[in-house]
């Protein structure tokens, strides 16, 4: 009886080391046989080590996951805020010219018009140098509201820089852009503005420039910039605008 007891437990002991060495081999992915020559002592402890892993599993996975969320979220609104002009809160240089190339290639496939507007602040470096910084981007960002105010909600209004906004204008013809460069004016121009201590009286020009598909993105901002030269030239709060291949 003795005898049959002491080898039912080794047989028990057999089948354990047994199913700890398929268990490790599951896990390192290899063969039982290739675990052979490992003591059972020592598999035993692999055994072990392998089954607190796979508990650790579900917690490390959620773990990476968090972080990758986090990580995502964090890029995320790097990209967005490389995009945005840290004054007005509209969109910078570049998050226009990444949106004016869309808006390209959007009207290339459809053969569709786009215009764009070109609004330049007039008299900022005077009020910089009479009031102050301050003042002046106090200025810009009364400017950059009374834009938003007045466009239409397919328009796109961004800050190039210094006293330069853009307004991208999809689906816009050089008739529907004249228009829309007055009512900016007169949205701009209707009220002075509290900057600091002073009120300024804001004042801006405006060129446009509209075109089909076979137009570019430079040559639209060219012919505007060309456009606000000649509505300053005409005197301050002004619009003048040209068409470029409009009618190919």
């Amino acid at each position: 009886m003795e005898g049959a007891a002491w080898r039912s437990r080794g047989e028990r002991r057999n089948l354990s080391v047994r199913a700890c060495r398929d268990r490790v081999a599951r896990w390192l992915d290899v063969h039982p046989r290739e675990l052979g020559r490992i003591p059972p002592e020592a598999i035993g402890a692999l055994a072990a080590m392998v089954e607190t892993a796979r508990e650790a599993v579900p917690e490390v996975v959620a773990h990476l996951r968090e972080e990758n969320a986090q990580l995502s979220y964090a890029v995320n609104l790097y990209q967005e805020l490389a995009r945005k002009d840290v004054l007005t809160n509209l969109p910078n240089r570049r998050g226009l010219e990444e949106t004016l190339a869309l808006e390209v290639d959007r009207a290339r496939r459809h053969g569709r018009v786009l215009s764009v507007l070109l609004a330049d602040v007039d008299m900022l470096k005077r009020v910089n140098d009479t009031h102050g910084h301050l003042a002046g981007d106090a200025l810009l960002r009364e400017v950059a509201t009374r834009l938003l105010e007045a466009v239409r909600s397919t328009d796109i209004v961004g800050r190039l820089g210094g006293d330069e906004f853009l307004v991208i204008c999809p689906d816009t013809s050089a008739q529907a852009a004249s228009v829309l460069a007055e009512r900016l004016l007169r949205s701009v121009c209707s009220a002075s503005v509290r900057a600091g201590a002073v009120q300024v009286e804001p004042s801006i020009s405006i060129g446009w420039s509209a075109g089909r598909d076979n137009v570019v993105s430079d040559t639209l901002l060219t012919a505007a910039d060309s456009a606000v030269y000649q509505s300053k030239a005409a005197g301050r709060g002004r619009s003048s605008g040209v068409v470029v291949d409009e009618d190919r």
